[in-house]
Protein backbone atom coordinates (compact mmCIF):
# COMPACT_ATOMS: atom_id res chain seq x y z
CA UNK A 1 0.00 0.00 0.00
CA UNK A 2 1.26 3.46 -0.83
CA UNK A 3 2.14 5.74 2.06
CA UNK A 4 0.14 8.86 2.89
CA UNK A 5 2.14 12.01 2.25
CA UNK A 6 3.31 10.38 -0.98
CA UNK A 7 1.85 11.14 -4.45
CA UNK A 8 0.17 7.75 -5.02
CA UNK A 9 -1.69 7.30 -1.74
CA UNK A 10 -5.40 6.30 -1.89
CA UNK A 11 -7.94 5.88 0.91
CA UNK A 12 -10.71 3.43 1.79
CA UNK A 13 -14.12 3.64 3.48
CA UNK A 14 -14.55 3.08 7.23
CA UNK A 15 -15.32 4.99 10.45
CA UNK A 16 -13.52 6.30 13.53
CA UNK A 17 -12.70 9.51 15.48
CA UNK A 18 -10.46 11.30 18.00
CA UNK A 19 -10.36 14.33 20.33
CA UNK A 20 -7.74 16.93 21.24
CA UNK A 21 -7.59 20.59 22.28
CA UNK A 22 -6.22 22.70 19.42
CA UNK A 23 -4.87 26.17 18.79
CA UNK A 24 -5.49 28.07 15.56
CA UNK A 25 -3.08 30.13 13.48
CA UNK A 26 -2.92 31.66 10.02
CA UNK A 27 -0.54 30.13 7.44
CA UNK A 28 3.13 30.95 8.07
CA UNK A 29 2.20 33.97 10.23
CA UNK A 30 2.62 32.73 13.81
CA UNK A 31 5.11 29.89 13.62
CA UNK A 32 6.15 28.55 17.05
CA UNK A 33 9.84 29.10 16.41
CA UNK A 34 9.21 32.74 15.50
CA UNK A 35 7.08 33.32 18.58
CA UNK A 36 9.70 31.67 20.77
CA UNK A 37 12.22 34.17 19.47
CA UNK A 38 9.88 36.92 20.62
CA UNK A 39 9.69 35.42 24.11
CA UNK A 40 5.92 34.78 23.92
CA UNK A 41 4.38 32.07 26.04
CA UNK A 42 1.53 29.75 25.01
CA UNK A 43 -1.19 32.02 26.35
CA UNK A 44 0.14 34.90 24.28
CA UNK A 45 0.45 32.61 21.28
CA UNK A 46 -3.18 31.56 21.57
CA UNK A 47 -4.35 35.17 21.68
CA UNK A 48 -2.24 36.03 18.66
CA UNK A 49 -3.45 32.95 16.82
CA UNK A 50 -7.14 33.74 17.30
CA UNK A 51 -6.59 37.37 16.31
CA UNK A 52 -4.68 36.36 13.21
CA UNK A 53 -7.28 33.81 12.21
CA UNK A 54 -10.06 36.37 12.60
CA UNK A 55 -8.18 38.68 10.26
CA UNK A 56 -7.75 35.78 7.86
CA UNK A 57 -11.48 35.14 7.94
CA UNK A 58 -12.06 38.46 6.24
CA UNK A 59 -9.43 37.98 3.57
CA UNK A 60 -8.63 34.36 2.68
CA UNK A 61 -10.16 32.33 -0.13
CA UNK A 62 -10.02 31.73 -3.85
CA UNK A 63 -12.71 33.12 -6.14
CA UNK A 64 -15.83 33.75 -4.07
CA UNK A 65 -14.81 31.58 -1.13
CA UNK A 66 -14.05 33.04 2.31
CA UNK A 67 -13.00 31.58 5.66
CA UNK A 68 -13.79 32.03 9.33
CA UNK A 69 -12.54 30.40 12.52
CA UNK A 70 -14.44 27.85 14.56
CA UNK A 71 -13.24 25.34 17.15
CA UNK A 72 -11.88 22.69 17.10
CA UNK A 73 -10.73 23.38 13.54
CA UNK A 74 -10.97 25.82 10.68
CA UNK A 75 -14.14 26.61 8.71
CA UNK A 76 -14.25 27.86 5.14
CA UNK A 77 -17.44 29.44 3.80
CA UNK A 78 -17.86 28.66 0.11
CA UNK A 79 -20.49 30.21 -2.17
CA UNK A 80 -22.78 27.93 -4.16
CA UNK A 81 -21.57 27.32 -7.68
CA UNK A 82 -18.31 25.72 -8.55
CA UNK A 83 -15.65 24.56 -9.16
CA UNK A 84 -13.11 26.33 -6.95
CA UNK A 85 -9.96 25.96 -4.87
CA UNK A 86 -10.21 26.80 -1.16
CA UNK A 87 -7.33 27.35 1.29
CA UNK A 88 -7.85 26.88 5.02
CA UNK A 89 -6.12 28.70 7.82
CA UNK A 90 -3.59 26.84 9.97
CA UNK A 91 -4.30 24.69 13.02
CA UNK A 92 -1.58 24.16 15.60
CA UNK A 93 -0.90 21.97 18.60
CA UNK A 94 1.92 23.58 20.60
CA UNK A 95 3.04 22.32 24.01
CA UNK A 96 6.58 23.69 23.81
CA UNK A 97 6.09 25.92 26.87
CA UNK A 98 4.57 23.26 29.11
CA UNK A 99 6.64 22.09 32.08
CA UNK A 100 8.91 19.22 31.02
CA UNK A 101 8.31 19.69 27.28
CA UNK A 102 11.00 20.69 24.81
CA UNK A 103 10.91 23.56 22.34
CA UNK A 104 10.35 21.17 19.43
CA UNK A 105 6.98 20.01 20.81
CA UNK A 106 4.71 21.54 18.14
CA UNK A 107 2.77 20.47 15.06
CA UNK A 108 1.24 22.72 12.37
CA UNK A 109 -1.24 21.78 9.63
CA UNK A 110 -3.31 23.44 6.92
CA UNK A 111 -5.45 22.28 3.98
CA UNK A 112 -6.17 23.09 0.34
CA UNK A 113 -9.53 21.92 -1.04
CA UNK A 114 -10.28 21.19 -4.72
CA UNK A 115 -14.07 21.39 -5.07
CA UNK A 116 -16.54 20.75 -7.84
CA UNK A 117 -20.18 21.85 -7.68
CA UNK A 118 -21.28 23.47 -4.42
CA UNK A 119 -24.97 23.60 -3.44
CA UNK A 120 -26.81 24.19 -0.18
CA UNK A 121 -27.47 20.44 0.00
CA UNK A 122 -24.13 18.92 -0.94
CA UNK A 123 -20.56 19.62 -2.04
CA UNK A 124 -18.57 17.66 -4.60
CA UNK A 125 -15.10 17.17 -3.09
CA UNK A 126 -12.45 16.31 -5.68
CA UNK A 127 -9.51 16.25 -3.30
CA UNK A 128 -7.92 17.76 -0.24
CA UNK A 129 -4.21 18.48 0.10
CA UNK A 130 -2.90 18.44 3.67
CA UNK A 131 0.41 20.00 4.63
CA UNK A 132 2.08 19.44 7.98
CA UNK A 133 5.30 20.60 9.58
CA UNK A 134 6.50 19.58 13.03
CA UNK A 135 9.45 20.02 15.36
CA UNK A 136 9.35 16.40 16.55
CA UNK A 137 8.82 13.26 14.47
CA UNK A 138 5.07 12.61 14.40
CA UNK A 139 2.61 10.28 12.65
CA UNK A 140 -0.33 10.70 10.30
CA UNK A 141 -3.12 8.39 11.41
CA UNK A 142 -6.67 7.93 10.05
CA UNK A 143 -7.97 10.59 7.63
CA UNK A 144 -11.76 10.95 7.23
CA UNK A 145 -14.22 12.76 4.95
CA UNK A 146 -17.37 13.32 7.00
CA UNK A 147 -20.88 14.28 5.81
CA UNK A 148 -23.37 16.49 7.62
CA UNK A 149 -24.83 13.70 9.78
CA UNK A 150 -21.29 12.77 10.97
CA UNK A 151 -21.22 9.66 8.79
CA UNK A 152 -17.89 8.78 7.20
CA UNK A 153 -17.98 8.64 3.39
CA UNK A 154 -14.23 8.13 2.80
CA UNK A 155 -11.25 7.27 4.93
CA UNK A 156 -7.70 5.95 5.02
CA UNK A 157 -6.49 3.03 7.11
CA UNK A 158 -5.68 3.78 10.75
CA UNK A 159 -1.97 3.10 10.43
CA UNK A 160 0.93 5.30 11.59
CA UNK A 161 2.92 7.01 8.85
CA UNK A 162 5.89 9.14 10.02
CA UNK A 163 6.30 12.84 9.34
CA UNK A 164 9.90 13.97 10.01
CA UNK A 165 10.50 16.48 12.78
CA UNK A 166 12.52 18.74 10.50
CA UNK A 167 10.27 21.86 10.68
CA UNK A 168 9.70 21.59 6.92
CA UNK A 169 6.43 21.18 4.97
CA UNK A 170 5.32 17.63 4.15
CA UNK A 171 2.19 17.25 2.01
CA UNK A 172 -0.24 14.60 0.79
CA UNK A 173 -3.15 14.94 -1.63
CA UNK A 174 -6.12 12.70 -0.90
CA UNK A 175 -8.45 12.08 -3.86
CA UNK A 176 -12.04 11.96 -2.57
CA UNK A 177 -14.14 12.39 -5.76
CA UNK A 178 -17.45 12.18 -3.93
CA UNK A 179 -20.60 14.25 -3.52
CA UNK A 180 -20.73 14.83 0.24
CA UNK A 181 -24.22 15.57 1.54
CA UNK A 182 -25.00 18.08 4.28
CA UNK A 183 -28.03 16.07 5.51
CA UNK A 184 -29.85 19.25 6.53
CA UNK A 185 -26.84 20.46 8.53
CA UNK A 186 -24.75 23.57 7.87
CA UNK A 187 -21.37 22.01 7.10
CA UNK A 188 -19.26 19.00 6.24
CA UNK A 189 -15.68 18.41 7.37
CA UNK A 190 -12.46 16.50 6.87
CA UNK A 191 -11.03 15.03 10.07
CA UNK A 192 -7.25 14.57 10.03
CA UNK A 193 -5.99 12.49 12.94
CA UNK A 194 -2.36 12.84 13.93
CA UNK A 195 -0.10 11.65 16.73
CA UNK A 196 2.46 14.21 17.78
CA UNK A 197 5.72 12.67 19.00
CA UNK A 198 6.51 12.94 22.69
CA UNK A 199 9.24 15.48 23.34
CA UNK A 200 10.38 15.80 26.94
CA UNK A 201 9.18 14.15 30.11
CA UNK A 202 5.51 15.11 30.46
CA UNK A 203 2.92 12.79 28.88
CA UNK A 204 1.05 15.84 27.54
CA UNK A 205 4.04 16.83 25.40
CA UNK A 206 2.78 14.49 22.68
CA UNK A 207 -0.23 12.38 21.86
CA UNK A 208 -3.28 12.10 19.62
CA UNK A 209 -4.66 15.19 17.86
CA UNK A 210 -7.76 15.58 15.69
CA UNK A 211 -7.63 18.48 13.23
CA UNK A 212 -10.91 19.37 11.49
CA UNK A 213 -11.30 21.34 8.29
CA UNK A 214 -14.90 22.45 7.69
CA UNK A 215 -16.78 23.55 4.56
CA UNK A 216 -19.98 25.59 4.90
CA UNK A 217 -21.92 26.52 1.73
CA UNK A 218 -23.43 30.00 1.58
CA UNK A 219 -25.52 31.88 -1.02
Amino acid sequence: MNEPFSPNFRGTRMKCGARRRLRLQTPDTFQPERLAMLGLNNRHRSLLAVTGAMVLAASIGTGSASAEVIRPGFENKVKVGGPRMVHSGTVVDDTSDMAGCKRDSWLIGFAKWDLGKVTMNDIYVKSIKLTYRTGVTSNAQGQFMVRGNDGTVWRTRWDPHPIPGDARDHSATFKINKTVKLDGKKKIYFMSNMTKGRSGGAADCGGDISFRFYLKPVR
